[in-house]
């Protein structure tokens, strides 16, 4: 596949005015376990619907950028390419043994992300996680085209709307593109 380019919508909150904020996006997150990708830069992808839509309870900014990969490791891609995700979930196994946990399904996404990424740091693993972001979706609970099934006389469904997040590793910060901003109306470009 080779070069890929995604659009990124970064929430923030609307504070320092737009001269600041245009000057400040994106904002790296903190670290710790609350991270869900670890830490980096997190944008929603594609639409701006979940940007606009996180953090309602403060005055928010919401800015779109142009994601650029140059090769198809440099992201881990959770969400569409299924030979990834059956890989992550081999990384899961080997968390929850190093980390001495029983139960596989207590291994957190953030728990596999961050011991790779410091793997990663190693110089004697180094190639072990060569992704400089990852992409990674949850199943959001929204009352609308929240799913659909295929067929009426199937089971399987779609799932119409997900919750699609990118975490660009703090290394690769030269792969994100200011476009405009999106929110609020007076910030636009």
């Amino acid at each position: 596949m080779g070069r890929q380019t995604h659009i990124g919508y970064h929430n923030c909150r609307d504070e320092g005015g737009y001269q600041f904020l245009k000057e400040s996006v994106p904002f790296l997150s903190g670290k710790g376990d609350n991270q869900w990708l670890t830490q980096g830069y997190y944008f929603w992808t594609d639409s701006d619907y979940w940007a606009n839509q996180w953090n309602s309870e403060h005055k928010t900014a919401v800015s779109k950028f142009t994601i650029t990969f140059h090769q198809d490791e440099e992201l881990l891609d959770l969400v569409g390419n299924s030979n990834q995700i059956f890989e992550f979930q081999k990384m899961r196994v080997q968390v929850a043994k190093r980390l001495n946990i029983r139960d596989v399904s207590r291994v957190t996404v953030s728990q596999v992300i961050a011991y790779f990424r410091k793997l990663e740091g190693a110089q004697r693993t180094k190639g072990v996680f060569p992704y400089l972001a990852v992409k990674a979706q949850d199943a959001a609970k929204i009352s609308f085209f929240e799913r659909m099934r295929f067929t009426r006389k199937r089971q399987e469904i779609l799932m119409c709307l997900t919750r699609q997040q990118m975490c660009v590793f703090e290394q690769a910060r030269d792969r994100i593109t200011y476009n405009c901003f999106v929110s609020p109306s007076e910030y636009k470009d």
